[in-house]
C-alpha cells in the first residue's frame, strides 16, 4: 500500500505540473501563474520546483508583474540548480522592465559566458547600459564579450542577437564621437540579413555618422532609403518621424530649403509624436528667410493650426507663426497688420497658460511687438516677464538687454544698468551672446553710468570700449534687429557725442588718448575722412610716445587710402612697416602695399611685396601667410610666368597640409587655370597642357574635400574639367563633366551657366563633324537651345551672372549667323549691344551684316 500510494501521489504531481505547463504554452498567463503557485505549495519538495518557478516567473513577466517575478526568482535562486543561468537572466530582464537599469546590467553581466543565455544576456546588458548612457562602460563590456559574439558569428553570422550587439557597439562609439569606429561596424553589417527594425536602426546610425562628418551628399540617398523603410515597415511612429526629420535636415544642409520645408511638413500630421511635431513647426519657421518663403511657411503653419486646434504642438505652431509674421513685418514695415497678427498669435499662446515652456519666448517676442509699435510701457512689462520665465540661455540675454533698454527709455538708469551688467557678466557659457550683445551692453552701460554720474564705472567701461571701438561689429540681438529709438555704436554721431561728453566731464582722465583715438574711428564710421585724418594727425602730434601710436599711424594710413589719397597712404604704410616691423599690424600694412602695386598692374613689385609677407620670419604665424603666397602666384600669372606661379606658389600650397583647406583648393584651381593658359610642353601635341590641367582638376573631383552648402568646389572642378576635355576633343568626357557640374546641388549660377554653355559647345563641335542633314541640324538646334537657355534667363539671373550671359549670347549669335539664320541673329546682336556697350562698334557691324542678309532677295 505504501508503494501504491507513492505512485499515485507522483502521478498527481506530474499531472499538476503538466497542466500548468500546458496553460503556459497556451498563453494563459494568469492560469499558469496560479497553477504553478499552487504546485509549489502542494509539492515543496518536488524536483520539478526549480523549473516550475522559472515558468511561473515568466508568466508573471508576461503579465507585467516584474516585481513579483524578480522576488520569486531571487527567493528560489539558491535552489535553481541547472536553471541558475536562466534564473539570473530573467531576474535581469525583470529589473530592466522595472527601470532598475543599474541592477539589470549587473545581473545580466553575471550570466556565465558559456551559458545558452550568454548572448541574450550580453545584448540586454548593453541595452541597460545604453539606457543609463554609460557609453564607455558599454564599449568596454561588449568588447570584453568578444568570445560570445565571435562564437555566434562563426556559427550563425546572421543571428539577430549578434547583429543587435554590433549595433549597440556602433551606437556607443557614435555617442563617444568615434565616428570612424562606428562607421566601420555599421559598414560590416549586411543589410540584407536584418529585419526591418534593425535595418532602420543601422541606416539611421549610418546617416548620423556621415552627418557628423559633414558628408551631406552621401547622407541624402541613405536618408531617402531610411524614409522608405520607415514608411513601408512597422518601425513605429517615432522612428518614422525621426526619418522624416533627418531627411528634411539633410535637404536643408544641401541648400534645398523649399524641399526641406515640404519634408518637415510630413511631421505635422496628427499621429506624429508631439516632440517631432514641435521640431517640425520650429524648423519650418526657421527655414523662411525670404518674403516668398515667409508666406509659404505662414500658410503651412496656419493650415496646421486650423486642422489640429488641439494638437500637442499647437504652442510651437503659435510661437512659430508669430515669429514668421514678425519677420515678415520687419521686411515690410509699412504692413502694420503683420505686426498686429504676430502679436495676436503670441497672445493666443500666452492665453493658454503661462506655464507653457514657450511662454518666456512668447513674452520676449511680444515685447518686440510692443517695442516696434512704440508702446514702451507694454514692452517693459513683457520683457520683464520674459526675464522671469526664460531659462539661462541666449534668449534670456536678449530679454535682459531689451528689458534694460525699456528701463532706459523710462529714465530708470540704475535698474537699466543692472540688466546691462547682467548681460556682460552672466552668460560666459554662451559664446553667441558676446558677439551679438557684448559691445551693445557695454555701450548702454556707459550711457547709464554717465547719466548716473558714476564716473569710476564709466571710466572702466570707457577704457574697454575705446580700445575696441569700432573693432567689435555690432550685430542684431537675437533673431530680430533692435527697434528704433536708441543710439548705439553703429550710429557714430551718437558715439562721438558720448565720447565728447565723457571728455568734457573728465578732462584730465588718463583715458584721454584712448578716447581721442576712438573719436577718430567714429569719424571713420561716418566716412568723414577729412575729419578722421585731421583727428589722427592731431593725435600723433599730441601723443608721440603713447603705446597706442602704432594703431593711430596704421588707422591714419587706412583713412588716407579711403579718402582716395593713395600716394600718402603708400608712404605711411611703407613707413609703418619700417618703424614697427614686429607689430601685429605690420603684415597688414605690407599687404596694402602689395595690393597697391597689384591694382596698378605693377606685377613685379606686387609679387615682391607679397613675398615679403611669407618670407619674413617674424610673420610666419600671420593669417596673411598663405593668402600672400596665393597673391604672389596670381601676380606671376598676371605677368604670364606660369611655370614660376605653379612651381613656387600653387604647388607649395597644395602640398602644405597646414594651409587652410579653402586656400589649398583655390591654389589647385589656380594651378589648373595656369596650365590652361600656358603653352603646351609637347611641341608635337599642342593640347598637352589641357591634359595636364585636366589631371589637376581631377584631383578636386576625386578628392575627399568636403563639398557642402558652403562651397561649390566639386561642381566648379567638373566645369573646368569639361572645358579641358572640350579642348582635347574628348566630347563624351566633356559632356559627362558638364552634366555633373550642371546637376550638382552645390553648383552656383555661374557654374551652371558655364556647364550649360559648355554642353552647347560640345554639341556644336559634334555637329561640325557630321555631314549636312537631319542629324547635324538636330545637334545644332540642341546647341542653340543650351546657349539660349542661359542668355534668355530671368532678368535677376542675367544681372547676377553678366559674364556668362554675354558669352551665351555671343555663342548663340555666332552659331545662327554661321547657319544663315539672320532674323534671330539680328535680334541677338541687338540685345548684345545693350549688354556690351564696350563692343558696340564690332557688334554693330555684325548686326548690319545680318540685316543685309535678311533683306537680300534670296532671303
Amino acid at each position: 500500500m505504501g508503494a501504491g500510494s507513492g505512485r499515485a501521489a507522483g502521478g498527481r504531481e506530474q499531472r499538476a505540473y503538466d497542466e500548468a505547463v500546458l496553460a503556459f504554452h497556451n498563453g494563459l498567463w494568469d492560469l499558469a501563474d496560479l497553477e504553478f503557485a499552487q504546485f509549489a505549495q502542494k509539492y515543496p519538495a518536488s524536483p520539478r520546483l526549480p523549473a516550475a518557478g522559472l515558468f511561473q516567473a515568466q508568466a508573471e513577466f508576461k503579465l507585467g508583474k516584474y516585481a513579483q517575478c524578480e522576488l520569486l526568482l531571487t527567493t528560489r535562486r539558491a535552489a535553481a540548480g541547472t536553471n541558475a543561468d536562466a534564473y539570473a537572466y530573467w531576474i535581469g530582464e525583470a529589473q530592466f522592465q522595472k527601470g532598475d537599469f543599474a541592477a539589470a546590467a549587473g545581473t545580466l553581466e553575471s550570466v556565465p559566458r558559456g551559458s545558452e543565455y550568454a548572448l541574450r544576456a550580453a545584448v540586454d546588458a548593453a541595452a541597460a547600459l545604453a539606457k543609463m548612457r554609460q557609453w564607455p562602460v558599454l564599449i568596454t563590456f561588449l568588447e570584453g564579450e568578444q568570445e560570445v559574439f565571435q562564437r555566434v558569428e562563426q556559427n550563425d553570422p546572421d543571428n539577430e542577437l549578434g547583429l543587435r550587439g554590433k549595433l549597440w557597439l556602433a551606437r556607443a562609439h557614435f555617442e563617444q564621437k568615434d565616428f570612424a569606429a562606428a562607421g566601420r561596424l555599421l559598414a560590416a553589417i549586411k543589410p540584407a540579413v536584418l529585419p526591418p527594425d534593425l535595418e532602420w536602426l543601422r541606416l539611421y546610425l549610418l546617416c548620423r555618422v556621415k552627418q557628423a562628418a559633414g558628408e551631406w551628399e552621401a547622407v541624402l540617398p541613405l536618408a531617402a532609403n531610411l524614409l522608405q523603410i520607415a514608411r513601408s515597415s512597422p518601425v513605429g511612429a517615432t522612428n518614422l518621424s525621426l526619418s522624416v526629420a533627418l531627411h528634411a535636415t539633410v535637404l536643408e544642409q544641401l541648400g534645398q530649403t523649399n524641399e526641406a520645408r515640404a519634408a518637415f511638413r510630413e511631421n505635422l500630421a496628427a499621429n506624429v509624436p508631439a516632440e517631432s511635431q514641435r521640431q517640425a513647426v520650429l524648423n519650418i519657421a526657421q527655414l523662411s528667410p525670404g518674403p516668398r518663403e515667409l508666406t509659404n511657411a505662414e500658410t503651412m503653419l496656419e493650415d496646421y493650426v486650423a486642422r489640429f486646434p488641439n494638437a500637442p504642438a499647437l504652442d510651437a505652431a503659435l510661437l512659430g507663426l508669430g515669429e514668421l509674421y514678425l519677420h515678415d513685418y520687419l521686411a515690410q514695415p509699412a504692413q502694420t497688420n503683420l505686426l498686429v497678427t504676430a502679436q495676436t498669435r503670441f497672445d493666443q499662446l500666452l492665453a493658454a497658460g503661462t506655464n507653457n515652456p514657450f511662454a518666456g519666448k512668447a513674452y520676449l517676442d511680444r515685447g518686440w511687438c510692443d517695442w516696434l509699435a512704440g508702446d514702451s510701457a507694454a514692452s517693459l512689462a513683457d520683457f520683464r516677464k520674459a526675464t522671469e520665465r526664460l531659462p539661462l540661455s541666449e534668449d534670456l540675454a536678449v530679454a535682459r538687454f531689451q528689458y534694460g533698454d525699456a528701463l532706459f527709455a523710462r529714465e530708470d538708469y540704475a535698474e537699466a544698468l543692472i540688466q546691462y551688467q547682467a548681460v556682460l557678466g552672466h552668460f560666459a557659457d554662451f559664446p553667441g551672446v558676446g558677439p551679438s550683445l557684448g559691445d551693445r551692453a557695454l555701450y548702454q552701460s556707459l550711457r547709464a553710468q554717465i547719466q548716473l554720474g558714476d564716473w569710476a564705472g564709466a571710466a572702466t567701461n570707457m577704457a574697454r570700449m575705446a580700445a575696441d571701438y569700432p573693432a567689435g561689429e555690432l550685430r542684431p540681438a537675437g533673431p530680430l534687429p533692435p527697434g528704433a529709438g536708441y543710439p548705439d555704436l553703429r550710429q557714430p554721431t551718437n558715439a562721438l557725442a558720448l565720447f565728447q561728453k565723457f571728455e568734457a566731464a573728465q578732462p584730465g582722465s588718463p583715458l584721454r588718448p584712448a578716447v581721442d583715438l576712438a573719436m577718430a574711428r567714429a569719424y571713420e564710421q561716418e566716412t568723414n575722412w577729412p575729419a578722421a585724418i585731421a583727428q589722427y594727425d592731431g593725435w600723433v602730434r599730441a601723443y608721440p610716445t603713447n603705446p597706442l601710436l602704432p594703431q593711430a599711424l596704421f588707422s591714419r594710413a587706412r583713412a588716407n587710402d579711403q579718402a582716395g589719397d593713395e600716394t600718402n597712404a603708400l608712404i605711411q604704410f611703407t613707413n609703418f612697416v619700417a618703424q614697427f616691423p614686429l607689430h601685429e599690424l605690420a603684415p597688414l600694412a605690407q599687404w596694402w602695399v602689395a595690393d597697391h602695386y597689384f591694382r596698378l598692374d605693377d606685377t613685379i613689385n606686387a609679387e615682391r611685396n607679397y613675398k615679403a609677407i611669407f618670407q619674413n620670419t617674424n610673420w610666419q604665424g600671420s593669417d596673411l601667410f598663405y593668402p600672400a603666397l596665393m597673391m604672389a602666384g596670381r601676380a606671376a600669372v598676371a605677368r604670364t610666368d606660369y611655370d614660376e606661379a605653379i612651381r613656387d606658389y600653387f604647388e607649395k600650397m597644395e602640398a602644405d597640409t597646414n594651409c587652410p583647406l579653402p586656400l589649398r583648393v583655390s591654389a589647385t584651381f589656380a594651378h589648373g587655370a595656369a596650365l590652361m593658359k600656358s603653352e603646351s610642353p609637347d611641341t608635337n601635341n599642342p593640347t598637352a597642357n589641357f591634359l595636364l590641367a585636366a589631371k589637376v582638376f581631377n584631383t578636386i573631383c576625386a578628392s575627399s574635400f568636403p563639398t557642402d552648402s558652403t562651397n561649390d568646389w566639386g561642381a566648379r572642378a567638373w566645369g573646368e574639367l569639361g572645358d579641358c576635355y572640350l579642348q582635347l576633343s574628348r566630347y563624351e568626357d566633356a559632356t559627362n563633366a558638364y552634366q555633373k557640374a550642371l546637376t550638382s546641388p552645390q553648383a552656383s549660377l555661374s557654374v551652371r551657366s558655364q556647364a550649360q554653355i559648355g554642353l552647347g559647345q560640345v554639341l556644336e563641335k559634334e555637329a561640325g563633324l557630321l555631314p549636312a542633314g537631319p542629324e547635324q541640324t538636330a545637334l545644332y538646334t540642341a546647341a542653340l537651345a543650351n546657349y539660349c537657355e542661359v542668355f534668355y534667363r530671368p532678368a535677376e539671373d542675367r544681372e547676377l551672372d553678366p559674364f556668362w550671359t554675354k558669352k551665351a549670347g555671343l555663342c548663340a549669335a555666332n552659331l545662327v549667323s554661321a547657319l544663315g539664320q539672320w532674323r534671330p541673329a539680328t535680334l541677338l546682336y541687338s540685345n548684345l549691344v545693350t549688354l556690351m556697350p564696350e563692343l558696340k562698334a564690332s557688334l554693330a557691324r555684325k548686326m548690319e551684316e545680318a540685316s543685309q542678309h535678311l533683306n537680300s532677295p534670296n532671303q
